[in-house]
């Protein structure tokens, strides 16, 4: 499995996955490569979608996304990669992670994996699509 996150620290660490570093600072091809968004040192650059699609990421958490439980889910993929006109494909979802009783942080879910799909189904996870 892997994820791409923008907060390069903590996630990957305790998550012990394969993770791509959204802004490049641990990833060459999006620091050579990456779109230009600033002059601020470590944020200048970030990925593109097509980026995360031909790497196989999974899951994309972005800048987490953290909402009320009851909070409708935000369908549109820019939430949650910060870019523009953002091309991912049609099987993509929004994928609910419930923190605790009363919050939750969403996610787009990319590419379809067994495991994720195991625990969507076992853990009785929401996910919605984000073309309909």
């Amino acid at each position: 499995m892997i994820i791409a996150v923008t907060a390069a620290g903590a996630v990957p660490y305790y998550s012990n996955l394969t993770t791509i570093d959204m802004r490049g600072l641990n990833d060459k091809w999006i620091a050579k490569n990456g779109i230009n968004i600033g002059t601020r040192p470590g944020h200048t650059k970030y990925t593109t979608s097509e980026y995360l699609i031909e790497q196989n990421v999974n899951i994309i958490v972005g800048s987490p996304n953290v909402m009320l439980i009851l909070d409708l889910p935000i369908k549109d993929p820019n939430a949650y990669i910060a870019l523009a006109g953002a091309t991912l494909p049609v099987e993509a979802k929004v994928l609910e992670i419930p923190l605790n009783a009363h919050f939750k942080v969403l996610v787009l879910y990319i590419k379809q994996h067994q495991y994720i799909d195991q625990c969507i189904e076992n853990l009785g996870l929401k996910t919605y699509s984000l073309y309909e």
